[in-house]
């Protein structure tokens, strides 16, 4: 690769760039091994996904924690090429205080806005990792050819589409003799993992608009998960019970929706939740302060990290509910195969009066951070906008017309 330096320099300190420098640590798991050289870069990609995923299998809870082990393939039976691309065995603290632990699985696919992105994208990695490749590319050109800017309306919505479509097209495969059927008898439902490298969406900048709100990226993946959550994500036979779109924006990207976006509602505190009580608007403005400091400092640039799910079960909690059920339907799978190694471990034996006093502890320092950012005059905001009808009622009132303009497009769309 020409100036590999320089090459190196480039891909490193651009916050979206992450995934066309996969090395390292991916080298290192326990599957690297079995790796066929042909291959190295697909397995490169997908273990990058994987590590941005972050073992969150299910949404976190109030109180959770969690870690896991990765395990080799060949030590399981399977070959690398069967489904399902890595597994874990996971460890997660419940709502409930309990550690429960079980083995689960992943797959990841990617999405690119043309086969010609993707062609690139590989043999870049390729050829960054010193891999040999039957084609060639030359790395600067192809750097300074990439809009770090934010993607426009068209782009957007051809995007959002196309990872809906990627999503469908995986599920099929968990059908009756399907290529995950067995997969799925034996370790119960996994999570898709969904990556769009080099992709620059942030947020929607006025999320009070219809018109432009079904053009954005985030909200028309929101739609589409709605739209094909009975006929496909909730069906019996999906293999998925999570399917997590993971993106990474750029400072450039980010610094294009602020000028853009509705400063007013963003940094509202009535739009901000408890869990996540940094306004959004503060976003670019943050990851420019942390991206310089670490670069005065000589410390890898950590990137900005967007992602939209979409999951069967609210937390592992109900996944145990669910599976522990003892009347269901004959056609309802249970979420665990009897290779899943399912074990439920009470912690400490708590009581309930002990567990109400943990989460009510976990509340209070909710509060008392929302009000160091927020004042006492922006929680009041908060509680009269949580309990609102007129607000509860426009909230409606717009998902109900976004629906309702999005299954007319998909309409007008299978109709031509």
């Amino acid at each position: 690769m020409s100036n590999t330096k320089d090459i190196n320099e480039i891909v490193k300190q651009e916050l979206g760039f992450g995934i066309l420098g996969v090395d390292g640590d991916s080298k290192n798991g326990p599957n690297w091994q079995d790796v066929p050289d042909h291959n190295k870069s697909n397995f490169l990609r997908e273990r990058y996904w994987i590590d941005q995923w972050s073992m969150e299998r299910w949404p976190p809870g109030i109180v959770g924690a969690k870690w896991g082990t990765e395990l080799r393939h060949a030590d399981l039976g399977r070959r690398l090429d069967d489904p399902g691309d890595a597994f874990f065995d996971l460890f997660i603290s419940s709502n409930l205080h309990s550690l429960v632990q079980v083995r689960t699985w992943v797959e990841v696919t990617e999405a690119f806005l043309s086969q010609d992105q993707a062609k690139k994208v590989n043999l870049f990695i390729r050829e960054y990792n010193e891999l040999r490749s039957k084609g060639k590319i030359d790395a600067r050109d192809f750097l300074q050819s990439l809009d770090l800017g934010l993607p426009d309306d068209q782009l957007q919505r051809v995007m959002a589409d196309q990872v809906i479509d990627a999503v469908k097209k995986k599920a099929e495969k968990g059908r009756e003799n399907g290529s995950y059927s067995d997969l799925v008898h034996d370790y119960g439902r996994g999570a898709l993992i969904v990556g769009v490298p080099l992709w620059f969406s942030v947020l929607p900048p006025t999320p009070t608009d219809p018109s432009a709100i079904l053009n954005d990226f985030v909200c028309r993946l929101t739609l589409g998960f709605e739209a094909i959550q009975r006929s496909v994500l909730r069906a019996n036979w999906c293999p998925f019970d999570s399917v997590v779109v993971l993106w990474k924006p750029t400072l450039e990207s980010a610094d294009s929706w602020a000028k853009r976006a509705d400063n007013g509602f963003y940094s509202d505190p009535a739009n901000v939740t408890w869990q996540k009580p940094i306004s959004a608007s503060k976003m670019p403005a943050l990851a420019r302060i942390v991206y310089e400091g670490a670069k005065e400092d000589e410390l890898p640039v950590s990137s900005m990290k967007f992602y939209a799910r979409w999951d069967r079960y609210a937390s592992i909690d109900a996944v145990l509910a669910d599976h522990h059920r003892r009347f269901r339907l004959r056609n309802r799978t249970r979420p665990f195969g009897p290779k899943s190694r399912l074990k439920v471990t009470p912690l400490g034996g708590r009581t309930i009066r002990q567990k109400l006093l943990c989460r009510t502890i976990v509340r209070l320092f909710q509060a008392w951070l929302f009000i160091r950012l927020h004042g006492w005059k922006g929680l009041r905001r908060w509680i009269s906008a949580k309990f609102s009808p007129s607000r509860i009622y426009d909230h409606w009132r717009i998902r109900n017309q976004l629906r309702k303009l999005y299954a007319q497009e998909a309409e007008d769309a299978n109709s031509e």
